[in-house]
């Protein structure tokens, strides 16, 4: 039915007839007419429809605004979508809008000409959608998917790069799909193409070979299809390497030609007998060894080959194989003539013709066996070698535990071979030595060094007790060329190194007491050779970190060398003689000494340096009976530093500075007596000359003043006559103190001879001289008692003097004595 004006019956029909929606519009966009297909597409009734404007029922407002330009008269025609919503739901419309020209006032309508396409979008967001997941799955699909359009490709998938090595725009830039196929497939793959874009029936699954980018050909297997793309038709493949699986398969191929020459012409015998006992096939081999012909041989079973001796054996290992699929021994062969042949057989069930089968292959191990036997029994000398042999012999594994260990070893560690095998061999390594044994064994295991084929090092036995050993080191690999192991061969060299580490001791200590009997006799003993002989001591014996010295002085001992110590703060520090006679007379260890010394000694020790202090090895010196000093000997790490051979060498030592001091002691003495009077102790005339000699040349060379004084006493001979020589002799002694208490020390007196005395003043004029002579008269003015005896003495001197008298020290004694005896009557000088 026709709502509104029409010029013409015909126009109405076509209008009400017209299969889409068709709505007239005034200039003012008001509805002039529209037909029932735009009454139903736009749910709405006769009424509804001619009271409302275009806007009414149109709610996309961009489609509104350009049919006002139409009717505006901006726009001739529109064409576009139109959107309509009702409950909630979305409709889409196709709108053709022309502008209609109905009289010659330029009067006109709009005619506009509407369609649904509501399934039309709907289909387009599905597929869309569809696209969207599409290439969310291809993307991470694990095979290729390739689409190509008008024989070009168009999408790739990560897949398709990875295989072909082309980037996604490589390959959409190429100029046809089939450029990646390899030459020889190339025809066959255009073909298929054609004929699926000309709807011809083509294979959809095949393989081919295609050339990568970097020219590599692989195998793939491609599936193809039609589908569209973008609303066209279009082709996809998916597709997936398979070029390992073609390899296999030539292999597989050439493996089954191959086996078929194995089969007949390997060397071990090989047969095929089915779960009944039954041979169903074998080689020339298996047929030559055995001597029966092979329908002879086909028509036998296993137990006819196996001697019977080995039958249980067998039986259970084809038990074992029927279990687990396969089993591998040693039985013997019985050939046709009786032969007994050792065999070893590996058997395996698998599939012969359709059926479970059993595959076993015989190889003949004669010659082996002769060759185990030999090898059993050269094994069975070695090992007696092995373990008669004295040295120890170990084998340790790549990760340092022991594999075997011979009976020496066994001896060495005072455990049997079990308790060992399996330990590692830092057990038995003092700890300090771990980072060393590491570093051996791993340079040894990676074969990286041969600086450790010969080593030495400590061992700790089951007792605790230290040994050293001296290594011979050798790796060894097994049949692949592997290193498995390392094999030491060691001698028990404890008592050799003990032996040349005393012998370098005592080759050190001997070279000191050379040393020091060298120096001692060149220039005499001094008391700073104490230091020196201290220091050498300490660098002979290594056990001994630091060493002290006290000897008697005036009533006591003092510290008077130390080696690693503060000397000036042990100085501090002074002895009594019953404390240092409370250390045996022989040289001893001390261990763990408690220092305990009143008057805060103990304090300053231990600031010296004597913390700590473990053990002492105390060499106490001794000469005539009587202590003269003690040398401590001091280790503050070790618990027993000091061997019973130290002691030994302590003893030595001791006996060699008694001696030397025994030998200095008389050296003083003699030459004491040499150089002095017996009685008075003062210089004798040699003595005197010599020192007279010395002074004489300094005071030339400084140009010093020097005087000598020549004594006479007088009336002395009538003493010795009237109480005899001893009280004579006593008198003298007597005189000689009270002089000696007059004069200086540097002074030098001597007596010349009977009653006639010198005494040579340095750096001493005339003057000074005359009133040294003055209190020399002085001191005798009081007399002397001997024996009851008051005896006064008077003397006479004479002076000379340097340089005013004579440069010659036998001159100006000769004039001293000459002017004492000028003087005498007259005591003057």
């Amino acid at each position: 039915m026709l709502y509104g004006e029409l010029p013409s019956e015909l126009a109405k029909k076509l209008f009400e007839e017209f299969k889409y929606a068709l709505i007239i519009l005034d200039s003012s966009g008001k509805i002039k007419a529209i037909n029932s297909s735009a009454l139903e597409l736009f749910r709405l009734n006769e009424n509804q429809a001619l009271s409302s404007d275009f806007e009414d029922i149109c709610t996309d407002k961009e489609v509104c605004k350009k049919i006002k330009k139409v009717l505006e008269r901006d726009l001739d025609n529109f064409v576009g979508e139109i959107s309509f919503k009702e409950n909630g739901n979305i409709y889409y419309f196709q709108a053709d809008c022309s502008k209609v020209k109905y009289d010659d006032n330029d009067n006109f309508v709009v005619i506009c000409a509407i369609r649904d396409i509501s399934k039309r979008k709907t289909i387009e967001t599905k597929l869309k959608e569809s696209e969207e997941r599409f290439r969310e799955l291809a993307k991470t699909a694990p095979f290729a998917i390739m689409m190509y359009q008008n024989d070009k490709w168009v999408y790739a998938n990560t897949a398709a790069t990875e295989i072909t090595g082309y980037s996604e725009k490589d390959l959409l830039s190429m100029d046809a799909c089939w450029d990646l196929v390899h030459p020889s497939y190339r025809q066959t793959v255009k073909e298929r193409v054609k004929a699926r874009q000309s709807g011809i029936k083509a294979v959809k699954s095949y393989e081919l070979v295609i050339t990568k980018k970097d020219g590599e050909d692989r195998w793939i297997y491609l599936s193809g299809d039609t589908t569209t793309w973008k609303g066209k038709y279009a082709g996809i493949i998916t597709a997936i390497d398979i070029t390992k699986r073609k390899q296999i398969e030539q292999k597989l191929k050439e493996s089954e030609q191959q086996y078929k020459l194995l089969f007949e012409n390997a060397n071990d015998a090989i047969f095929v007998h089915d779960t009944g006992g039954n041979f169903l096939e074998a080689n020339s081999q298996a047929i030559e060894r055995l001597g029966y012909s092979k329908q002879e041989f086909l028509n036998m079973s296993p137990r006819d080959i196996d001697d019977p001796a080995y039958a249980k054996k067998v039986s259970d290992r084809i038990e074992e194989l029927l279990k687990k699929g396969y089993t591998f021994f040693e039985t013997v062969h019985v050939a046709k003539d009786g032969r007994k042949i050792p065999t070893e057989l590996s058997s395996r069930v698998f599939e012969y013709k359709g059926k479970k089968a059993i595959l076993s292959i015989a190889r003949d191990i004669t010659e082996r066996k002769k060759a185990e036997e030999i090898l059993r029994k050269s094994e069975e000398k070695l090992k007696t070698y092995f373990d008669l042999a004295q040295v120890i012999t170990v084998v340790l594994d790549v990760k340092g535990n022991i594999k075997s260990i011979n009976k020496k070893g066994c001896e060495i560690f005072q455990m049997n071979e079990e308790d060992l095998v399996g330990e590692s061999w830092l057990t038995f390594i003092p700890e300090d030595y771990h980072n060393k044994i590491k570093e051996v064994f791993d340079s040894l295991a990676n074969n990286s060094s041969t600086e450790y084929e010969h080593f030495e090092n400590p061992i700790i036995t089951s007792t605790g007790e230290k040994k050293i050993i001296s290594w011979r080191n050798a790796i060894l690999k097994d049949d692949n060329g592997n290193i498995n192991g390392v094999l030491s061969s060691g001698i028990d060299v404890t008592q050799e190194r003990i032996i040349k580490k005393e012998t370098e001791k005592y080759k050190n200590v001997y070279q000191v007491i050379l040393e020091m009997t060298t120096l001692a006799l060149r220039t005499g003993w001094k008391e700073d050779y104490y230091d020196l002989l201290l220091k050498k001591i300490v660098s002979a014996i290594p056990e001994a970190e630091k060493g002290s010295c006290v000897i008697r002085k005036e009533g006591y001992f003092e510290f008077v060398a130390a080696c690693g110590y503060d000397i000036d703060k042990l100085r501090e520090v002074e002895f009594s003689t019953e404390e240092v006679m409370a250390y045996s007379r022989e040289a001893n260890i001390v261990q763990l000494p408690e220092i305990r010394l009143p008057d805060g000694r103990a304090d300053k020790l231990a600031e010296a340096g004597t913390k700590n202090l473990n053990t002492i090895l105390v060499i106490p010196l001794y000469l005539e009976g009587k202590s003269i000093g003690v040398i401590f000997l001091d280790n503050f790490k070790k618990e027993e530093p000091f061997t019973n051979s130290d002691v030994e060498l302590a003893k030595l030592l001791k006996r060699y500075m008694e001696l030397l001091l025994w030998k200095a002691k008389t050296e003083e003495k003699l030459h004491y007596a040499a150089t002095h009077d017996p009685l008075t102790g003062v210089m004798n005339r040699r003595a005197f000359l010599e020192s007279g000699d010395k002074q004489l040349k300094l005071a030339k060379r400084y140009k010093r003043d020097l005087s000598i004084l020549y004594i006479d006493f007088d009336g002395f001979k009538e003493v010795n006559d009237t109480y005899g020589h001893d009280i004579g002799d006593s008198l003298l002694v007597k005189i000689c103190e009270r002089i000696e208490k007059v004069i200086r020390e540097s002074d030098i007196f001597a007596r010349i001879g009977g009653d006639e005395f010198v005494i040579l003043l340095p750096e001493t004029d005339y003057e000074n001289a005359k009133k040294l002579v003055e209190r020399l008269h002085e001191s005798l003015d009081t007399p002397f008692v001997l024996d009851q005896n008051e005896i006064k003495m008077v003397m006479s001197i004479g002076i000379s003097t340097f340089p005013e008298d004579s440069e010659s020290i036998n001159r100006l004694v000769k004039i001293a004595d000459e002017r004492m005896y000028k003087n005498k009557p007259f005591n003057k000088w």
